[in-house]
């Protein structure tokens, strides 16, 4: 290919492309005017571009050209996190750019209108435009499009680093757009630093050294243009060895950054194979023996093999073409660069190479578990059964991560490979199960995902949702409706979102609704549109039994079995009752059981009643031997405390169980789950939480009390003050505030060495929070010498300190204080303090008796202008007997108002 033919391409560019081509270049005292030098073009044409650029300019909204002004005025390309080839699933790469535009903006700005229905939210201007940074316009729409390309083309304008991003992102969205040519773009007086570049034939860029003041282009700006050019280049068209010519030339600088170097590597990469890019194999070579500044260029290298052979997979199929490839690419199987032996064996895997499954299998056992893990997905690109067995042995190990890797690379041949884990104890594996049915290849994946959607636990349902929402209508809207049916509240409003999406309308049932309410808005709904209620091959609904006779009869039928007491019955039994009762029977059957104790009884609270309850299932679960299974048991009785509260008898059976509990999380999942129930039931659960090892469980404990105070908790709480944990004691005195019993300021009486001491010894505390705790705590319960001391520390020379103390004086709840916060007020000079007398003084006075301080152009303009208002109204309030605190005189002196 001689450069002539190459410089021919060239002279064809665009301005647009050639603005970009020089920021890649990083040359400077180039004129774009000599490159874009055109044919003489008829008064008609030039007339019908001065008419359209007129009609461009139009349309511009000047608020968003200032916007994008600001934001672009930044140097602010990054790669994209998200930018890899090494994804399990999805294209290679997993994005069409790897440097992305990241500006910054702290304040808020307003955008140019767009045409959004009224029921759709404004989206912020971050959002909104976030495509515009990201080079990919597939989501926006054709207004916020045509706008970002008014404002870019406006930026485009300009010569500084506006201009060279907007120059950027504009050839990213419309690489087709004429628009530029008729706005010239100069770039003189940039530069990098960089060495000549052939431009045309017998032609070099400037090679004087950099001007003194001269801007220099950042490596990251320069990698963003150097990856648009070369896409800007393939547009072109086959032979991809013409159209990248000047690319290629590039490469061959030397002394190429080395991140410029990878970033032109990895974007031809993507049209041509890896033995046609210039000093790939160079740097292959030095794989073996890495440099200090190697890992750059190794990393960029398989990087760029990896994007080739995905390419060539999808394009040509499976099959290994060794002339493609550097020779010595082999020597990354022994890199000392975890990423790079990473990237080595998913080339292995996606160029078909017939040492790929030794590899492969040896990468399994690499020190680095990121090298593992991705051992076992690119095994999966291995149409190989050895590769099959080695990940079907790996999801029997009992390393969890293990399993979820292999099963979730298992999913690659189909769901039947993944089904016989589908009952596997992690809850983690379960969800990659759901996450590997992304492609209903098949009806059993769909079957699969109905299981699925009614898991117990609720990671996994909310996967299958997620799974079920991106498949088509027709499969997705079953294991839909069966979350909606089985799954947790916080499943039912994703599932109720997914439906919505899919079809378009929201499903007329209420996720509060109990679950044979549900049932039956289901059926009917998906009879009214011809949907299938189930996935096919899947368990049926349950039955919903609505006759009032035969529930009635199934009642009387249970109370039969309590009165007569015979033995427990048989399996037939259960299932016989179970269809006749629902959910809304609980209640009754409750109180049955409570006047008839028996074995009868307690074979039908463990046997039936968890076949027709969320609760008493998740109870039952709490039985299990294996603390994973409690731990899921504990998370589902979480769940449906959320929507549902906890009958008194279901809390007996808690409080029976945990008795004997001692893992942490079970114990805060139940604590978590009784939080909002006043039950005594509860109380005694939370009694018997305060009296456990662990502290976490503990503080709980004290935090239910805190939640639902009473005067006898006051004295349970009193043991915690003296607790080994810092957190329990502070959690302890608060509640006891809270209990407002004052038997906690002094403990009870006693005289034996060791008895329990309330909080007055605390005052002497060396800790300064559990002394201020119990301070506040005392000051809440009305005891005088805390009170005094309170506000002692009004007198405190430390603003922060007087801060806390009107803040602390407030928060008791004393009357008392108003006139010490008053007169405090007048003398007080930090504004702060200020704000938190006044807060404090809201707190202690009811609504009705606050001053009504005057609203308008007459309202207190200022803090201190407010206490006016409160010393006036504290003159003309009414003194109450028993309202002063001792030590305090009842005279008032003067206020600034008299």
């Amino acid at each position: 290919m001689d450069a002539l033919s190459g410089a021919l391409r060239w002279q064809r560019l665009p301005v647009s492309r050639l603005a970009v081509v020089t920021l890649a270049l990083g040359c400077h005292g180039l004129d774009t005017a000599k490159l874009t030098e055109t044919p003489t073009v008829v008064p008609s044409e030039t007339a019908a571009r001065d008419e359209t650029v007129a009609e461009t300019a139009a349309t511009v909204d000047p608020t968003l050209v200032e916007d994008f002004r600001r934001w672009l005025d930044q140097d602010a390309w990054q790669v994209d996190v998200a930018w890899s080839v090494t994804e399990p699933r999805g294209p290679c790469p997993t994005r069409p750019w790897r440097w992305v535009f990241l500006p910054q903006d702290n304040e808020p700005t307003p955008t140019a209108k767009a045409p959004l229905t009224p029921a759709t939210p404004q989206p912020t201007a971050e959002q909104r435009w976030l495509w515009v940074w990201r080079g990919n316009s597939t989501d926006a729409n054709q207004q916020d499009q045509a706008a970002a390309v008014a404002a870019l083309e406006a930026c485009c304008q300009l010569e500084d680093r506006v201009g060279r991003n907007a120059a950027i992102l504009l050839a990213r969205l419309q690489p087709d757009c004429d628009s530029l040519a008729r706005n010239r773009i100069r770039t003189t007086s940039e530069t990098a630093g960089m060495p000549p570049q052939v431009i045309r034939a017998g032609e070099q860029i400037d090679t004087a050294p950099t001007p003194k003041g001269a801007p220099r282009v950042p490596i990251n700006t320069r990698c963003a243009a150097a990856e648009t050019w070369c896409g800007l280049l393939a547009r072109d068209g086959e032979p991809y060895e013409t159209s990248l010519l000047p690319a290629g030339r590039l490469l061959e600088t030397p002394g190429l950054p080395d991140e410029l170097q990878g970033t032109l590597w990895r974007c031809l990469a993507r049209w041509l194979p890896p033995d046609r890019l210039p000093l790939l194999a160079e740097a292959c070579a030095g794989l073996d023996r890495p440099a200090a500044r190697g890992s750059v260029l190794h990393r960029a290298a398989l990087e760029a093999c990896v994007i080739a052979a995905a390419n060539r997979r999808s394009a040509h199929g499976a099959a290994f073409a060794e002339e493609l490839w550097p020779r010595e690419i082999a020597r990354a199987r022994r890199h000392g660069d975890p990423l790079v032996r990473k990237l080595y064996g998913r080339w292995l895997a996606l160029s078909a190479h017939p040492e790929a499954l030794t590899v492969l299998s040896a990468q399994r056992r690499d020190t680095d578990p990121l090298v593992r893990e991705a051992a076992l997905f690119s095994l999966s690109l291995l149409d190989q059964p050895p590769a099959r067995t080695q990940l079907e042995e790996a999801a029997r190990r009992d390393g969890e991560r293990d399993r979820v890797v292999a099963v979730e690379a298992l999913s690659r041949w189909g769901a039947d490979a993944v089904a016989p884990f589908l009952n596997d104890d992690s809850p983690a594996v379960r969800c990659a199960i759901a996450r590997g049915l992304a492609e209903p290849s098949d009806p059993a994946a769909v079957r699969l995902l109905g299981r699925l959607a009614a898991d117990p636990h609720p990671d996994v349902q909310a996967a299958a949702v997620t799974t079920a929402q991106s498949w088509p209508r027709e499969l997705g809207i079953p294991p839909l409706l069966e979350a909606l049916r089985l799954g947790t509240l916080a499943t039912r409003q994703a599932a109720v979102v997914a439906l919505r999406d899919l079809t378009g309308e929201d499903p007329p049932v209420s996720i509060d609704a109990p679950l044979e309410t549900r049932t039956l808005s289901i059926q009917a709904w998906a009879e009214a549109h011809g949907w299938p209620r189930r996935p096919a091959g899947s368990a049926p609904l349950a039955t919903v039994v609505d006759d009032g006779a035969d529930r009635g009869q199934a009642l009387a039928a249970l109370e039969a079995v309590l009165r007569g007491d015979p033995a427990v019955p048989a399996g037939d039994d259960w299932d016989r009752l179970q269809a006749l009762l629902r959910p809304a029977d609980v209640p009754a059957i409750e109180q049955m059981l409570r006047d008839r104790p028996s074995a009868t009884s307690a074979a039908i609270r463990r046997e039936l009643l968890p076949r027709i309850h969320e609760g008493y299932a998740a109870l039952r679960g709490l039985e299990d031997a294996d603390v994973h299974r409690r731990r899921e048991a504990a998370t589902s009785l979480f769940n449906f405390s959320q929507a549902q509260a906890l009958s008194p008898a279901l809390l007996h059976g808690l409080l029976d169980i945990l008795r004997h509990e001692q893992d942490q999380f079970v114990w805060q999942r139940c604590l978590e789950a009784i939080r909002a129930e006043g039950d005594d039931a509860a109380a005694q659960v939370a009694l018997l939480a305060v009296h456990h090892a662990w502290p976490d469980v503990r503080r709980l404990g004290v935090a239910y009390f805190a939640a639902h105070p009473s005067p006898e908790a006051a004295g349970w709480l009193l043991p915690l003050f003296r607790d080994g944990n810092r957190n329990v004691q502070l959690a302890a005195i608060e509640a006891a505030a809270r209990c407002g019993n004052p038997v906690v300021v002094d403990g009870y009486p006693g005289g034996a060495a060791g008895d329990v001491t309330g909080l007055r010894p605390l005052l002497t505390a060396a800790d300064h929070e559990l002394r201020w705790a119990a301070l506040v705590a005392m000051a809440t319960l009305r005891d005088d010498q805390a009170a005094a001391e309170l506000l002692r520390q009004s007198y405190d020379p430390h603003p922060k300190v007087r801060e806390l103390t009107a803040r602390a004086l407030g928060e008791t709840g004393d009357p008392r204080f108003l006139e010490p916060l008053i007169r405090w007020s007048w003398t007080e000079p930090a504004d702060p303090v200020k704000q938190a007398i006044l807060a404090s003084l809201d707190q202690l006075t009811p609504v009705e008796d606050r001053p009504e301080l005057p609203a308008g152009l007459a309202a207190p303009r200022t803090i201190d202008d407010k206490i006016k208002q409160w010393a006036a109204w504290w003159e003309r309030h009414p003194r109450r007997p028993g309202a002063a605190l001792p030590g305090t005189t009842a005279a008032s002196e003067s206020s600034p108002t008299s």
